[in-house]
């Protein structure tokens, strides 16, 4: 067996180019003989029960798009193949790694201050705010967008922050569950959620 190892594929939402590239980087790497699981940014970590029951073939498309409030504004033609790619009979796991949308735009709206003990139970174990490199391209990404209160921009980060410490400690914790597996990290370029 090998060991296991990430692959991250940052993408423009949305392209059928993005779909066709990452499915031959997902061939590939059976092809070499690695496990694959695909880990998808669009999939809140909460929802991950209802994705294992899609996956068994136990509900249809449209009930597990319904289940999960799919609605980003992208088809789900761009994902469904990523998506069924795993083979969930060899060990093969679609995950899904973020957070709860409602929870990180009321970060954006009123701050960590905001969330209940209950949605705090839900952040990640070791929760840290991005370094000032990152801050400063996060700036720059979100450019006009950029709200002129520094208290509403470092909301807006602590978020962004939230996003990526969770879809980092969701796939380390599959790692560990399963360490001889390939996981591909399926995410937005990452200025792509303000657009």
């Amino acid at each position: 067996g090998h060991k296991g190892d990430f692959v991250v594929i940052g993408e423009e939402h949305g392209q059928s180019g993005s779909r066709e590239g990452q499915m031959r980087i997902l061939q590939a790497l059976r092809d070499r003989g690695f496990r694959v699981s695909v880990a998808m940014e669009f999939f809140e970590y909460p929802q991950q029960p209802t994705v294992d029951v899609f996956r068994a073939g136990q509900m249809t498309e449209p009930d597990f798009l319904r289940a999960i409030q799919w609605g980003n504004g992208f088809s789900f033609d761009f994902y469904r193949d990523q998506v069924l790619f795993p083979q969930v009979n060899n060990g093969e796991k679609t995950l899904a790694i973020n957070m709860p949308r409602s929870l990180t735009s009321q970060v954006a709206r009123g701050g960590l201050d905001s969330l209940s003990a209950e949605q705090k139970l839900l952040l990640p174990p070791n929760l840290e705010k991005g370094n000032p490199r990152y801050f400063a391209r996060f700036k720059e990404a979100m450019g006009s967008h950029l709200p002129s209160d520094p208290i509403v921009v470092e909301r807006y980060f602590w978020a962004q922050s939230i996003w990526d410490d969770t879809m980092a400690w969701k796939s380390i914790e599959a790692m560990k569950q399963d360490p001889n597996q390939v996981i591909v990290i399926i995410v937005g370029e990452f200025h792509s959620r303000y657009g």
